[in-house]
């Protein structure tokens, strides 16, 4: 029977495994027998491992996108308030970033059905709606 590899040589392995998902690749790298990266692969589980690292990795991105629309939607909305009270030369709007009330002079803008019409569009495909453009997608399936 082989030597019995260090917990290092090991970890190194891993380490090599979740670089490329292929026995090879770990060969090379660590200078083990291809054999060896096998029997490490099954008995430390290392492909189960990848596939909840993955989804852990999916997961995180998955809220940080929704945490940036979220606060996307959120600015918009204060700029709706502000548009909606703008002919009173100056509105109150609660920041979404640090949650106080501002106080904003607006000088001379004048209303435009258009701006109503822009915030609109602008909910709507931040909240993934359907708007005026054209969506094509593509699904590509690898064997």
């Amino acid at each position: 029977m082989a030597n019995k590899l260090t917990q290092a040589k090991i970890d190194e392995m891993w380490a090599a495994w979740q670089e490329k998902q292929n026995v090879n690749h770990v060969v090379k790298k660590c200078r083990v027998h291809n054999d060896t990266v096998k029997r490490y692969r099954e008995k430390e589980n290392w492909d189960a491992r990848m596939g909840a690292i993955e989804r852990r990795a999916e997961h995180k991105a998955d809220m940080s996108l929704a945490d940036r629309r979220a606060r996307d939607l959120k600015l918009l909305e204060a700029g709706k308030v502000a548009w909606a009270r703008q002919l009173q030369g100056k509105t109150d709007v609660t920041c979404p970033a640090c949650g106080h009330n501002h106080s904003i002079t607006i000088p001379a803008l004048k209303a435009a059905f258009k701006d109503i019409n822009e915030f609109i569009k602008t909910a709507e495909l931040l909240s993934g709606e359907a708007d005026s453009r054209m969506e094509v997608v593509v699904k590509v399936q690898t064997y």
